[in-house]
């Protein structure tokens, strides 16, 4: 892999990937200079954008599906397939068959009939960047769920206030999520959360989109303050349920309705 970013950010890329590269560090550092002022921090990393040839090498997880942005464990790179992981098509092909008639079409409106989940995991990479903001605290949240929930506010805030043409995908993605649920996952409980690879990519990617479709509500009611209040309320570890709850009460009545209504948050669009 070889070095082709600028001095604000150094880019490795994998050979042949360079185009997608520079498309994805464009959005990096457009995101970086969006979250950053609302967050009072500015992380420092390294992107990685990965061919398969290059991914076991690059990758901060040994065996993690290729293609699945992620950062290191240091928080100090931001790692990423040049081309998108075929999970993501799978899973929004098996919720299809469960979402209604105004999902799909929108579904199928924004990544056509082949499913083409490029700018979804686009966006995701927002995600990823936004982990960098507690990593580099440094702090960790509680629950797996909050962490994750944080890092989606951080790339919905984005997509709504900077790339709104992705955002009728990402709603159509996660509603589609919310109407599979009984069907694919009966009895997943927000608390049982886990990761790859304890759980499998698509049960991961289930979680993070039924997550992302309280993640819309909740930037809809509560904004950057809300991302504020999920970046400063939960840096202790060993807070109990009760004072999660009490907390996300304190940002908003959407933050509470993900915990208590999981996974029946409603359709979006």
């Amino acid at each position: 892999m070889s070095d082709v970013g600028g001095e604000d950010l150094s880019v490795w890329v994998s050979e042949g990937a360079e185009t997608q590269a520079q498309h994805i560090a464009s959005m990096v550092r457009r995101a970086r200079d969006w979250t950053t002022p609302i967050l009072g921090m500015t992380p420092t990393f390294s992107l990685h954008v990965s061919s398969p040839t290059d991914w076991a090498a690059v990758a901060a997880v040994p065996g993690l599906t290729y293609g699945l942005p992620h950062t290191s464990d240091e928080g100090d790179r931001l790692i990423v397939g040049a081309q998108p992981a075929g999970f993501f098509i799978a899973t929004a092909g098996n919720y299809l068959p469960h979402a209604d008639r105004r999902t799909r079409e929108a579904l199928l409106g924004a990544y056509g009939d082949d499913l083409n989940m490029g700018p979804f995991v686009d966006a995701i990479v927002v995600h990823e960047l936004g982990h960098l903001y507690h990593q580099q605290v440094p702090f960790e949240f509680p629950r797996l769920w909050l962490t994750e929930l944080f890092a989606n506010l951080v790339m919905v805030g984005y997509v709504h206030d900077l790339e709104p043409a992705l955002l009728p995908g990402i709603e159509a993605y996660a509603s589609a999520a919310v109407h599979a649920s009984e069907a694919l996952y009966p009895g997943s409980t927000l608390e049982e959360m886990n990761a790859p690879p304890e759980v499998s990519a698509e049960t991961y990617v289930w979680y993070q989109m039924v997550l992302i479709a309280g993640a819309l509500a909740l930037w809809r009611t509560a904004g950057a303050d809300g991302l504020r209040g999920m970046h400063t309320r939960f840096r202790d570890p060993d807070l109990d349920l009760p004072t999660i709850h009490a907390r996300l009460a304190e940002i908003d009545q959407e933050a509470i309705r993900i915990v208590d209504n999981w996974p029946h948050l409603g359709t979006l669009i």
